[in-house]
């Protein structure tokens, strides 16, 4: 009876023990390289999935602020018996500094897009520099029928179809700088005016004269104008002529 309590104790011992050790030794470094492979080919699916989120939660903010500057255009027409600003205003400057020194904005932040991370930042000191442009060619002028004053918001033809700002770049060689108004759509390249920029995801944001905010794809500003989406100040049936 002795001998037989002993064997089963010695045998019980044995079991812990081994058990213990195929606890305690751990991964092999074949195991390891496997679960290091599929966490990087998971890494390598997800990121670029991130990356597109990321990029649309820029436009999404990128869109507010395009909105926000409707409202604020909206309360200068009121001050401004229902006339838009001019694309400069002596002696003050650019419609982006008009904005800051007539208090209709604290501060240049609406002025910057959030997925125009490399250029340089409108400000202060640099109030030309606008990621966003405003349609000088028919909000502020009427090039058909001749005409320098900024028009009235009545006199607008298409207010759904006439551009007012928008997500611009400035054609030129160090391609960082914003521009406080947009090309008209016949010249690109060498123009110091901003061409339209399809920074979000192949599109670009767009702020109507009548308020709302929709957003255009385009690869390029070419196919923008050449497709009708955003109009031109060349034809008789101009999108961008008024009264």
């Amino acid at each position: 009876m002795k001998n037989n309590s002993l064997k089963r104790s010695w045998t019980l011992i044995g079991s812990m023990r081994l058990h213990t050790a195929k606890i305690d030794r751990g991964f092999t470094l074949i195991e390891l390289l496997v679960v290091i492979s599929i966490i990087s080919l998971l890494i390598s699916i997800l990121l670029p999935a991130l990356q597109n989120s990321r990029k649309m939660a820029q436009s999404v903010s990128c869109m507010n602020q395009l909105k926000n500057q409707g409202i604020i255009f909206q309360q200068y027409l009121q001050d401004n018996r229902q006339r838009f600003m001019a694309a400069y205003m002596a002696p003050i400057g650019p419609w982006t500094d008009v904005l800051y020194r007539k208090g209709y904005t604290s501060d240049f932040k609406l002025l910057n897009c959030p997925s125009f991370t490399n250029a340089t930042r409108c400000d202060a000191s640099n109030q030309y520099l606008s990621h966003y442009g405003i349609n000088l060619y028919g909000i502020t002028t009427k090039y058909l029928t001749g005409g320098s004053a900024p028009a009235r918001q009545d006199e607008i033809l298409k207010p759904t179809e006439t551009i007012l700002t928008l997500d611009v770049r400035r054609p030129r060689t160090d391609y960082v700088w914003g521009s406080y108004i947009i090309n008209a759509g016949e010249s690109f390249g060498s123009s110091s005016n901003g061409n339209p920029d399809s920074r979000h995801l192949g599109s670009f944001n767009v702020l109507w004269v009548d308020g709302h905010v929709s957003t255009v794809k385009a690869d390029n500003p070419t196919q923008a104008y050449s497709e009708g989406f955003l109009g031109s100040y060349l034809y008789d049936y101009s999108k961008w002529d008024r009264r």
